[in-house]
């Protein structure tokens, strides 16, 4: 099996990069490669970031193990605790390592904690299993306003460097293709299955790339591995073997035809969606709403609060008119996306 090759990616420098990947192509172990790179070439730093503390200390703990069995850097030793990384030249006998931090370890959720603490020459910022993968963590959960707390994080982090013209900080986020809703794609608008590739968005500053997956390594660790075999049978094989998004009935994603009606709005997760209506009964969920339409959008969470928003209750009749159209088979979506955000929006209606 071919190992991901970060040269490429790490040449086209862009502020934030984001990684698609299947699970063991060497992903982590190449950024973490360069992080030891970049400390012994210039004093630069890294900082990784899980997304609870449990997930932290897991991380922290031999962070730097495996390059240290494949003697990558053979003149030097490392060692970790539950907040820094360290890294020391091997000693002559009978002396004493010049321990140096070497990189930080945080948590999202401590991000306020965070902000107390002082984080010097951090360059590079690492996000491991950004996109949550519930064949891994079935019981994981995004945070509320995860996008949010994570660029304040970022800036908490990088606030020493910013005035660094000469070496401005990087963000990398890394996933499996798994769920087309995250925060991270409903923060740069991708509601379709990226293409493969690279591909950049929001001016030049956010960089996909969506690795195309060997069909050939697929197959063959389908058929001669258990871990192929078992996750071949799963729910999410495509994804763990193919790395291919989940996609649902091509049929449901429809465009919104133009005799279609308005009927009401709303805006869940920070995202507002349109539910339309055709004469033959079906209703169509799109994600532009015009401003006249800002008149009648309702909230459905206290994220989601605001002065000029209606908050929907439980038994909200528009809401129960989209779940008998939905029982019907009569609900259209503008892309996967919506659908996705749409079906975990009904939850609160008893769908699931």
């Amino acid at each position: 099996m071919g190992y991901y090759n970060w040269n490429d990616t790490l040449a086209r420098d862009a502020l934030i990069t984001m990684v698609i990947g299947v699970r063991g192509v060497g992903k982590t172990y190449g950024l973490r490669k360069q992080f030891v790179k970049d400390f012994i070439k210039d004093g630069s730093r890294f900082c990784d970031i899980s997304r609870t503390k449990a997930e932290k200390i897991k991380v922290s703990k031999d962070y730097f193990s495996k390059l240290v069995k494949n003697e990558e850097f053979k003149d030097y030793i490392f060692k970790c605790d539950n907040s820094k990384a360290y890294i020391a030249r091997k000693p002559e006998e009978d002396k004493k390592p010049k321990w140096e931090v070497l990189g930080y370890f945080v948590a999202l959720s401590e991000a306020l904690t965070a902000k107390k603490e002082t984080f010097v020459s951090v360059y590079r910022v690492i996000f491991d299993e950004a996109l949550i993968d519930k064949q891994i963590s079935p019981y994981a959960r995004y945070l509320p306003n995860e996008f949010d707390i994570l660029a304040n994080l970022v800036d908490s982090i990088t606030r020493e460097n910013v005035n660094n013209e000469d070496k401005q900080p990087r963000l990398y986020l890394l996933g499996n293709a798994v769920d087309m809703v995250n925060p991270y794609f409903i923060a740069y608008c991708i509601d379709n299955i990226p293409e493969e590739g690279y591909r950049w968005y929001d001016g030049k500053k956010f960089l996909m790339h969506y690795p195309k997956a060997s069909k050939v390594d697929a197959k063959r660790k389908q058929s001669e591995t258990l871990s192929g075999y078992l996750a071949s049978k799963t729910s999410q094989g495509k994804s763990s073997l193919f790395n291919e998004f989940a996609t649902s009935d091509d049929r449901l994603i429809s465009r919104k035809p133009s005799n279609a009606k308005f009927m009401f709005a709303y805006r869940y997760k920070g995202v507002n969606h349109g539910i339309w209506t055709t004469y033959d009964g079906y209703v169509y969920v799109t994600d532009k709403v015009t401003k006249d339409q800002k008149k009648l959008i309702y909230s459905l969470s206290k994220d989601d609060e605001s002065v000029d928003l209606v908050m929907a209750k439980k038994n909200e009749n528009r809401f129960l008119y989209l779940k008998e159209a939905y029982y019907l088979g009569l609900v259209r979506y503008q892309s996967e996306g919506v659908r996705k955000l749409f079906l975990e929006m009904m939850k609160i209606y008893g769908i699931v």
